[in-house]
């Protein structure tokens, strides 16, 4: 029903997998443009993942990078850009945000976007990349160890896994207040839950089971600014839920629920001091996530540690 898609919309936007669609322009795009840039700070997860990517690379720097997931192109734009001599595939499993990456990317002349399902790649051999990166996207797959499986049969042997996934949303939640009291009732559980790999050692874990060596675990955590104009600031928090509240608001003609929604968002502001007190921006946080860096055993490293320092 509509407060299910209500829902699986916000999730897909605020973990940068939604652009505005062809229908929307003007105000509505900056909006979804102001989330996208969120995830773009250097504490955030594009700007770490190009960090491990850079990391990873041999010398010379060539190798071919999978991005899964990328929804409108990220990170798999940013390591494009920042790896020149890397060929980049940039995949999603909706068609719409394929179409929407080959616009974002098209003067990049390393990277290419196909559709793709990372629960069946057999369009792609088996070894055949050198690192596969996933920003907040193994969370979505219905069945997550044949994810696994998929990703481990393209690595090539010494090849890494890149992936990140959250463990808290403040801006999912201020969201899911807003639908709340525009719904007056609490909206329903997710389809798909985007705190499913919090739990500690949960995705190590099925790594290790799926063959992996995790190499690295790290955790980091951001903010989204959304400015000192409050008007602003709601529309960025209710934009994820698209038109549905218009829907939700003509469907019920006799009430203001873009009122109550208005109002759910103050109080949220309220309840959590997300008004910053020097300045009175408005700073929704934290996103906490974690980063897992996992190699596939056998050949080469791409790029071996260190020697140690006494040897």
């Amino acid at each position: 029903g509509l407060p299910g898609r209500m829902l699986t919309h916000a999730l897909g936007a605020l973990c940068a997998r939604t652009l505005a669609g062809p229908g929307f322009s003007g105000e509505t795009a900056d909006l979804y443009e102001a989330i996208m840039s969120q995830h773009a700070q250097p504490t955030g997860p594009w700007p770490l993942v190009v960090e491990e990517v850079l990391d990873a690379l041999p010398a010379d720097h060539e190798a071919t990078v999978l991005d899964l997931a990328s929804g409108p192109g990220e990170p798999a734009l940013s390591i494009a850009k920042a790896c020149p001599a890397v060929d980049v595939l940039c995949t999603d499993l909706e068609a719409d945000m394929v179409a929407k990456a080959r616009v974002r990317t098209d003067n990049v002349d390393n990277i290419r976007c196909e559709q793709l399902d990372m629960q069946d790649m057999h369009a792609l051999s088996s070894e055949s990349m050198s690192i596969v990166t996933c920003v907040f996207g193994l969370m979505f797959p219905e069945d997550k160890p044949k994810a696994l499986a998929e990703i481990y049969r393209v690595l090539r042997p010494g090849g890494v896994l890149i992936t990140t996934y959250p463990t808290e949303v403040k801006m999912l939640e201020a969201t899911q207040k807003l639908m709340e009291a525009a719904l007056g009732a609490p909206p329903p559980p997710m389809a798909i839950n985007p705190l499913a790999l919090k739990e500690p050692f949960l995705l190590a874990r099925m790594l290790t089971e799926a063959g992996f060596n995790v190499t690295k675990t790290r955790e980091s955590e951001y903010a989204f600014h959304l400015g000192t104009d409050e008007e602003r600031a709601f529309k960025i928090a209710a934009v994820p839920l698209a038109g549905a509240l218009d829907e939700l608001a003509a469907s019920r003609p006799g009430e203001d629920v873009m009122s109550r929604a208005r109002g759910a968002f103050v109080k949220f502001l309220d309840e959590h001091s997300l008004r910053r007190a020097a300045d009175g921006e408005i700073v929704l946080g934290p996103t906490r996530f974690s980063l897992i860096v996992a190699g596939k055993p056998g050949g080469e490293r791409l790029r071996p540690p260190p020697p140690d320092a006494g040897t």
